[in-house]
């Protein structure tokens, strides 16, 4: 990375974070009718806030956060540009009369546009005494205030540009824009698409002074919002649920675009969906920190709750009953509008407010971590991770899951008439590897779980081949799965045959070797493969065309190539498998159980392994198995069952198991790391009722552990 983009850690090595917000109190934050209406019910300016990130021990970090506010209150605009150092005297709103509410009812905001974030910089210097550092999130700035920065550039992470990029075509201004995207259906025009209008806002950032970019958001199109320059991944965790694959795929690029650090935007308020009633709802937010610190991240913002509530996304918050306002869409917000009602809603402030329950439940929760990240440090580097998935090129729906009613970038008309656009079969791949490596028992009471997971076989990569892959990164995993949709290039094909000749070891089908674009991934052609089906130098074999339809697959040796007996059976599949000529020296794994045609094989070219799957659908279409001795903990059928033999094939010397072979169930309840650097070893017990015993192996030496509920291990 290049010397301005570097990050100096603090001393404890983790930021940790929580947001500052401007001058907006009695406002409404968002309504939807008579359903949902969240009231402000602080009103503070920013030095407020910082000054109180310290003196409750908030963390290190505070974030800048306008979200709007600079439009709707006429105090945060004056906050932010500082117009008291001009010698105004700002006017308190007249929330009976309706004056001096908006930034529009004071025309001296008008008149004084090159003080935009000249505010920002009185912020920075107030953190900055008190030892905080800076970052801002849906912030704009003057240009001439940019360059302002530059003393401060040590303290100011960078602005995160939030949740602007989307595939929500028919919501563009442009119409002819619109127009044009809901026509295609060539997946690398809509990437270009996408691609060009993050380039588009980046450099127009880059353009006015700010010097370092950051995004949160989904997961989908992260690798293409880092390849049009954005700096610094900072997904928002639980409303992307799944933790360990949210960290997955932030540690994979960090890795693979060289970046200064990865962070994690924790929508908990929002997104955790326990009712505050449940014994688990706090207890959440403490085990995410400890996720996350485990996982490698070094930049932890909470994002609301420690100072005002926001959310009503759940049935036993006070939210509930204060006055619901409708006027006419979510984002209207106008205080012009709610002024009538603010009297009756600052008589339930003191439920949702700064001395409310639940924000002091917050404030002793991430006060709790910030002095274990003091007392105990960060372990240096990012932890070691022998396993990568790979988001594919052209994969614009990632490792979010399957959602069979959603489809691919938003493409809902092409859908209406082509259902391949929907989700299916290649995403359906994303379910099966997210269970096998991070399973999530139900540890949450009668509530699901979408966010806490074990790692049984060790934490994994998720790295993109939305560019060219290069060799030498790929050599650093000891094994590559692929998984969801891919669209073959020739340098990738090249790469992948140096990454196995160099001694990894790679999972394959036939549909990741096409070059399709059109999301055709049932009725394509061998024309479509790369070389012409002719996978004669990765995998041993050429692919002539699509084969029979097969039914149930059977590992045919008595060695258990796959960890299952030989009389075990995979399916129903209703897959076709390809009409292929293998080379001589291939192994056959499993076959179809009727002709006992080869399905799975196994080619050893150079000092690396491959695994080649013969089935012309996209693996993701394995994952129901009702076959005979189908089990509770192999439910996940044939894909589950390749991926745990590469898992337990490629681990390295320090791993977790149940019984000191295989890991089990109880692996199932305990995240674990390894941050090779120092040597330090993480455990996690991700069970907030019940104690978990493994069997930790280091280097040939193993260990019994038993973890209390919800316990975090440190062994250094």
């Amino acid at each position: 990375m290049s010397p301005s983009n570097s990050i100096t850690l603090p001393d404890c090595g983790t930021f940790l974070g929580t947001p500052v917000y401007l001058h907006r109190g009695d406002t409404i934050f968002q309504t939807s009718g008579p359903y949902y209406t969240s009231w402000v019910s602080e009103d503070h300016d920013a030095a407020w806030y910082i000054e109180r990130t310290a003196s409750e021990n908030q963390g290190n970090l505070v974030a800048i956060w306008d979200g709007g506010a600079t439009r709707q209150s006429l105090l945060a605009m004056a906050d932010y540009m500082a117009l008291d150092e001009l010698g105004y005297e700002v006017p308190r709103p007249d929330w009976e009369n309706r004056r001096f509410l908006a930034p529009s009812d004071w025309d001296v905001i008008a008149q004084h546009p090159e003080r935009l974030g000249a505010g920002l910089i009185r912020m920075l210097r107030q953190a900055g005494e008190l030892g905080l550092s800076v970052m801002t999130i849906y912030t704009d700035a003057h240009p001439s205030q940019l360059a302002r920065l530059e003393p401060f550039k040590d303290r100011f992470l960078g602005c995160n540009v939030g949740e602007i990029f989307t595939f929500r075509f028919k919501d563009e201004e442009d119409p002819e824009l619109a127009r044009a995207c809901q026509a295609t259906n060539d997946l690398r025009q809509l990437a270009d698409n996408f691609l060009a209008s993050v380039r588009a806002c980046v450099q127009q950032r880059l353009a006015d002074g700010w010097q370092r970019l950051m995004v949160t958001g989904g997961i989908a199109m992260l690798d293409y919002e880092i390849i049009g320059g954005i700096g610094i991944p900072v997904v928002e965790d639980f409303a992307v649920p799944h933790l360990n694959i949210a960290s997955a795929i932030s540690r994979g690029f960090y890795r693979q675009f060289d970046l200064p650090i990865w962070g994690t935007d924790l929508a908990h308020e929002h997104y955790s969906l326990l009712p505050f009633a449940s014994p688990h709802k706090m207890p959440l937010l403490t085990a995410s920190l400890y996720m996350k610190y485990m996982a490698g991240c070094k930049l932890m913002l909470v994002e609301s709750g420690n100072w005002w509530q926001q959310s009503d996304h759940i049935e036993d918050t006070h939210m509930h009953q204060v006055p619901k306002l409708d006027l006419g869409s979510i984002r209207e917000n106008s205080p012009h509008l709610s002024a009538p009602y603010v009297a009756e809603a600052r008589r339930h402030y003191p439920y949702i407010n700064y001395d409310s329950d639940v924000c002091r439940e917050y404030r002793r929760r991430i006060s709790g971590f910030y002095d274990f990240l003091k007392a105990n440090g960060t372990p240096a580097g990012q932890p070691a991770a022998r396993v990568a998935a790979i988001k594919g090129n052209l994969d614009l729906a990632g490792p979010g899951g399957c959602n069979p009613n959603a489809v691919i970038a938003g493409q809902y008309d092409q859908a209406d008439r082509d259902a391949r656009w929907f989700h299916s079969t290649p995403e359906r791949g994303w379910g099966i590897f997210a269970d096998t490596f991070y399973p999530r028992p139900p540890v949450l009471g009668p509530y699901k779980n979408p966010f806490l997971s074990g790692t049984p076989y060790g934490i994994t990569d998720i790295v993109s081949f939305a560019a060219d892959p290069d060799p030498a990164f790929l050599s650093s995993y000891a094994a590559l799965l692929f998984t969801g949709w891919n669209t073959c290039t020739e340098a990738q094909y090249k790469a992948l045959v140096a990454y196995v000749r160099g001694g990894g070891t790679l999972f394959v089908s036939i549909p990741h070797l096409s070059t399709n674009t059109s999301r055709n991934y049932t009725s394509y052609g061998v024309d479509e493969l790369i070389h012409g089906g002719d996978f004669s130098e990765l995998c041993g074999v050429k692919v002539l065309g699509r084969g029979k339809q097969f039914y149930w697959a059977v590992t045919p040796s008595k060695e258990r190539p796959l960890g299952v007996p030989p009389q075990r059976k995979f399916g129903v599949c209703m897959t076709h498998m390809g009409r292929i000529e293998i080379q001589p020296g291939v192994e056959i794994v499993a076959v179809e159980d009727e002709q006992f045609m080869p399905l799975l094989l196994r080619h050893r070219p150079g000092r690396g392994t491959v695994y080649f799957l013969n089935m012309w659908e996209y693996p993701g279409a394995l994952g129901i198995d009702t076959a005979p001795s189908s089990t509770h903990d192999n439910h996940l059928g044939l894909l589950h069952t390749i991926y745990r033999t590469i898992a337990l094939e490629t681990r390295g010397g320090i791993y977790i198991t149940d019984d000191g072979k295989l890991p089990g169930a109880a692996c199932h309840h305990v995240a674990f790391t390894h941050f090779p650097e120092h040597g330090e070893i993480c455990l996690y017990n991700i069970d907030f009722d019940h104690p978990h015993t493994i069997r930790l192996h280091q280097h040939g030496s193993a260990t019994e552990i038993t973890l209390a509920p919800a316990e975090f291990r440190m062994i250094r």
